[in-house]
């Protein structure tokens, strides 16, 4: 063929979003290194959450502090008794679960991220829980604005439950980039 018929060759990329691994899987690993292990060491350890709590001790009222705790208390009690690798949190996915595990979890992540108690996930307590896992103040703005939508695409000012539920499960089972649901826990690459 002549050259000029011919597209012109892309450029190699680094990027994890030219990755071959499905979008569903990278985002589970996002969640893995980005809200479980917080000292990235590919391990999560107890020490892990305990690091997240001192985080929000030091921002939160203390109601929230509690709230959160337990949260995570419960979170840690579902995923493991001692520590989990990487590569087993991304294992547990592939594993026929119970359905009342992922529920459970769902609840203890509800419950963090809903530091007030009302059942409601508002841009305010959306945001202060995503700093303390590192996230800046315009990264979860972006966030917000992406998951407080309807499912016609219409802002909300709050996530209810049922409506957490569905973004949760655009993030863990989705392999679309373009979901609500893919910004859940931050911009995943």
């Amino acid at each position: 063929l002549h050259s000029s018929l011919l597209p012109p060759p892309m450029p190699p990329s680094t990027s994890l979003s030219c990755s071959t691994e499905p979008f569903s899987i990278r985002k589970r690993r996002y969640f893995f290194q980005n809200i479980l292990d917080m000292d990235r060491d590919g391990i999560v350890q107890w020490k892990d959450l305990e690091g997240l709590l001192m985080r929000v001790e030091a921002l939160a009222r203390k109601d929230e502090f509690i709230r959160s705790k337990m949260a995570l208390i419960g979170l840690w009690h579902d995923i493991t008794d001692h520590q989990i690798s990487e590569n087993e949190w991304l294992a547990l996915w592939n594993e026929k679960k119970e359905d009342k595990d992922e529920e459970s979890m769902i609840e203890h992540i509800f419950t963090l991220l809903d530091p007030s108690g009302d059942g409601l996930i508002d841009e305010s307590e959306y945001v202060h829980v995503l700093y303390f896992f590192g996230k800046s103040k315009e990264e979860a703005l972006t966030c917000f604005d992406s998951i407080g939508r309807s499912p016609l695409d219409e802002p909300i000012f709050a996530i209810d439950h049922k409506r957490f539920v569905s973004l949760w499960k655009e993030f863990f089972y989705s392999d679309d980039p373009f979901c609500h649901g893919s910004r859940l826990f931050g911009i995943v690459d």
